[in-house]
């Protein structure tokens, strides 16, 4: 018994030497510009991301001093934070399926429809064929030769970490504020305090949501305010 209990000592003082130290020698805010330019390649938007901080406590996680996604069009931002993390936990490493998890703590969410009727949410991803580059009106326009054979659709990787293969998706949000406006119908919609728990995002397995927020809102014709508790499980089909 005695050598069992010098052997989990020893373990638990390589576990705590571990989650001090490895932080001090690995810098991912190297990574932060790299993960800028992909992701807003990829949105009608600007992605702002804070400084990035590697932490070990309790799971793997992956601090930022602070988050911020703008749609182009739209005054106000879609998503603005101060604090935010991606953890995967150890169980879930070690149970070969793990976790990431997306935590936002206290964010301020503002979805918006315009005079237009369009709405920032579904703004914010570039459509199928949107480029920032374009022909100028004076710019020749050469005929394709219908001789040759067609040309291959361009292709692109993106290197995916083992540890990320197969892995579960959920987000959190603790304490957050949701404001929702329509122009159009000159209606708004406002949760202060949402606590939101989603697990298994994803089309290949079944999710799981759990809400719990005050609601207040309003219409040209009407005022509500009272609390919303929510459960559900979603299973794609």
């Amino acid at each position: 018994m005695r050598k069992l209990g010098w052997i989990l000592g020893g373990l638990f003082v390589v576990i705590i030497t571990a989650a001090i130290s490895v932080p001090l020698f690995v810098d991912v805010d190297q990574y932060r510009p790299v993960i800028l330019a992909e992701a807003n390649k990829r949105i009608n938007g600007q992605l702002e991301l804070g400084k990035l901080k590697l932490s070990l406590w309790g799971a793997v996680k992956i601090h930022a001093d602070s988050i911020k996604l703008s749609v182009n069009g739209f005054p106000e931002p879609l998503l603005d934070t101060k604090e935010f993390h991606l953890e995967i936990p150890f169980l879930s490493i070690l149970g070969g399926s793990p976790q990431l998890i997306a935590v936002l703590e206290s964010p301020k969410i503002g979805v918006l429809k315009n005079s237009s009727g369009k709405t920032n949410v579904f703004e914010l991803m570039k459509k199928d064929g949107q480029s920032s580059a374009s022909l100028s009106p004076k710019e020749d326009r050469v005929p394709a030769d219908t001789t040759s054979a067609p040309a291959a659709a361009p292709s692109t990787s993106v290197a995916v970490p083992a540890l990320l293969v197969g892995s579960r998706l959920g987000l959190k949000i603790r304490d957050g504020d949701l404001a929702y406006a329509d122009k159009l119908t000159n209606s708004s919609y406002q949760v202060l305090g949402l606590d939101l728990d989603a697990k298994n995002l994803g089309l290949g397995s079944e999710m799981e949501v759990g809400l719990k927020a005050p609601l207040k809102g309003s219409t040209p014709t009407m005022t509500f305010e009272g609390p919303v508790s929510a459960e559900a499980k979603i299973q794609p089909m």
